[in-house]
C-alpha cells in the first residue's frame, strides 16, 4: 500500500493523500490478513517507510480503522484508553554482534486481543 503522508506537528496528526502530493512523504507499507473475528480483522503489518503515524493513518486511509483509534477514525475508545496496535516481532541487525536479531513480544492484556490468541 502506497500513499503520500503530511504531518501536521501542531495538531499531532497524519493525512495520506493518494498521490504524490507538495510536503507530503512517499510512505509504504504491506500487510496481511491473518484472521477475521467478530467482524473484526489481526492484521500482519509490515512498513517499507517509517513515517509517524503511518500505519494507523494508511489503515484509516483504506477505510479500516485501528480499534481504539478515534484520532483516525474509530468510533469508540477501548476502555484503558489504548489503541489494538501491537508491535508482535521486530527484527533487526544487533549493533555490537551485527547478527539478526528476532524480539517477540505475548499479546496485550485487554480482552479484545484474546479472542485471537490462537493465531501465531
Amino acid at each position: 500500500m502506497v500513499h503520500w503522508l503530511l504531518q501536521d506537528e501542531k495538531k499531532n496528526k497524519t493525512t495520506a493523500f493518494p498521490r504524490e502530493t507538495d510536503g507530503a512523504l512517499r510512505s509504504e507499507l504491506s500487510y496481511e490478513i491473518r484472521s477475521v473475528k467478530g467482524g473484526m480483522y489481526l492484521l500482519q503489518v509490515t512498513p517499507v517507510t517509517g513515517r509517524p503515524h503511518q500505519i494507523r493513518v494508511q489503515l484509516a486511509a483504506m477505510g479500516c480503522p485501528i480499534v481504539g483509534d478515534v484520532k483516525y477514525g474509530a468510533t469508540s475508545s477501548n476502555s484503558d484508553g489504548s489503541i489494538c496496535l501491537h508491535a508482535r516481532q521486530l527484527q533487526f541487525i544487533h549493533p555490537v554482534k551485527k547478527e539478526p536479531l528476532a524480539v517477540t513480544a505475548n499479546l496485550p492484556g485487554l480482552d479484545l486481543w484474546r479472542m485471537f490468541a490462537d493465531v501465531d
